[in-house]
């Protein structure tokens, strides 16, 4: 099974930098972009909610040029505060922005 990469598109790394695992939220700002690549499964472009035009378009090239190396699945966009559960499982911790629980909360007990 191929590995799971994501590239960090930001001011210091306007080509994208590569992070190692595990993946956290806190490593995406809301000026930044990122292109999370699981090969054969998933390929999502995510974008901060204030990232310049020109960052995003550079992340959905590199999406695309994933897809011209061969890559087969399509690119799903994961706009922040609207990202797609599958996106979110690949990053430790994820907590909705939307004042949902992220997936290792419970709700407490009240007694």
């Amino acid at each position: 099974k191929a590995a799971i990469s994501l590239v960090h598109l930001h001011e210091d790394a306007p080509e994208g930098e590569k992070l190692a695992r595990p993946y956290k939220q806190s490593a995406l700002g809301s000026e930044d972009c990122a292109v999370l690549h699981w090969p054969g499964e998933q390929l999502f472009v995510w974008t901060g909610n204030a990232a310049p035009g020109a960052r995003k378009l550079l992340a959905f090239q590199l999406a695309a040029r994933l897809q011209a190396e061969g890559e087969k699945v399509g690119v799903e966009p994961a706009p922040q505060f609207a990202e797609p559960p599958v996106f979110c499982m690949h990053f430790q911790a994820w907590i909705a922005s939307t004042g949902g629980l992220s997936s290792s909360s419970a709700p407490s007990k009240r007694r």
